[in-house]
């Protein structure tokens, strides 16, 4: 769902940090070399304490079409995170390619949004929002936001002049965090013989769940295909019922 290319920041013309040195504390090892990975792998492994995608010029993404994270004010009204939350969101349920055989240059400027931002509550509290997101989406044991917060906290300290775990926590809370968890959607895999012929030709090999599948990720008509996944398998439960049950009475007689 989603490939990027290795990223160098520069300013006056001269390299002042890469990809590798932004991301050495997760893994001083793997943004090395190319690599594939599930998204809830690369979720566990990093993208739940940092965003890995430093900078959205470097990145290839699938159109996701009619998309439900459009529609919230919460994340239009973000002035850092949103991409990281777009991320999070595209790329559930698949894969996240990186390479470094192409190389992304971004020019910084001493007052970008996110230099401004760490001095304020909002970076805080739009980290706790990713947060948010990660706990919902994905199954993350409870020690990964744990060691997201002291990263947060670290960072307070580096950069603003007084720190209370009362102010933090007002900005971050793990508390929040922790009844999210409960919220997490279920992943859904469908695997259906339509798939080796991608229905075709034209529609002439499309069976029901795989009209559903087309639904949900070329239409991106999410709660279209929910609502009638969940038809289809009421309708099976039904049917299977009425087999046993019909089975039953057979071997009696």
């Amino acid at each position: 769902m989603i490939a990027y290319c290795k990223s160098v920041f520069v300013r006056d013309n001269k390299p002042i940090w890469n990809i590798e040195s932004y991301l050495a504390n997760i893994d001083d090892k793997k943004w090395k070399s190319d690599f594939v990975e599930t998204a809830h792998r690369i979720v566990n492994l990093a993208m739940a304490k940092v965003n890995i995608i430093p900078n959205v010029s470097s990145v290839l993404f699938r159109n996701p079409g009619k998309f439900e994270l459009f529609e919230c004010e919460k994340w239009k009204s973000l002035k850092m995170c949103g991409d990281w939350v777009f991320y999070l969101h595209l790329m559930r349920g698949g894969a996240i390619a990186y390479t470094t055989k192409s190389t992304n240059y971004y020019r910084q400027h001493e007052n970008n949004v996110s230099a401004k931002l760490r001095y304020s509550d909002d970076y805080y509290k739009e980290h706790e929002y990713v947060a948010l997101n990660v706990a919902e989406l994905y199954s993350i044991p409870f020690n990964v936001f744990l060691e997201q917060q002291k990263i947060l906290k670290d960072y307070w300290k580096l950069w603003r002049t007084k720190y209370s775990d009362e102010k933090f926590n007002s900005c971050y809370s793990l508390e929040k965090i922790k009844s999210y968890l409960s919220k997490r959607k279920p992943n859904i895999l469908m695997v259906i013989f339509a798939f080796s012929t991608g229905g075709g030709p034209g529609y002439a090999t499309t069976t029901w769940a795989f009209y559903l599948f087309r639904q949900f990720f070329d239409n991106g008509d999410i709660g279209y295909s929910c609502a009638m996944g969940v038809v289809l398998m009421i309708g099976l439960l039904l049917f299977s019922m009425l087999y046993l049950k019909l089975s039953a009475i057979t071997e009696a007689s």
